[in-house]
């Protein structure tokens, strides 16, 4: 995230829960309106924590995806965010 400048339509992020925390501010600036965020890399432990990081404005939960232990969210920012 630290080398991307330009907001982005789309945002895949297969990191540890740890790391998407830690990269949230970021993650959420960078994506555009009405854009998408797909976070990955979770176990189940981590989803209560990374849903009350994540699923807050102006992000909204789309779609939850497990395959065994591990998580996938897709997120869309609301386009009424206030941000141009």
């Amino acid at each position: 995230a630290a080398q991307i400048r330009q907001p982005r339509n789309l945002i895949i992020a297969n990191l540890t829960a740890k790391l998407l925390a830690r990269l949230h501010t970021q993650l959420v600036r960078l994506l555009l309106p009405e854009g998408y965020l797909v976070i990955s890399g979770i176990i189940e432990p981590d989803i209560p924590a990374m849903e009350e990081l994540f699923i807050a404005a102006p992000l909204a939960k789309e779609r939850m995806l497990t395959e065994k232990e591990w998580v996938c969210y897709v997120l869309r920012r609301d386009a009424a965010d206030g941000r141009s």
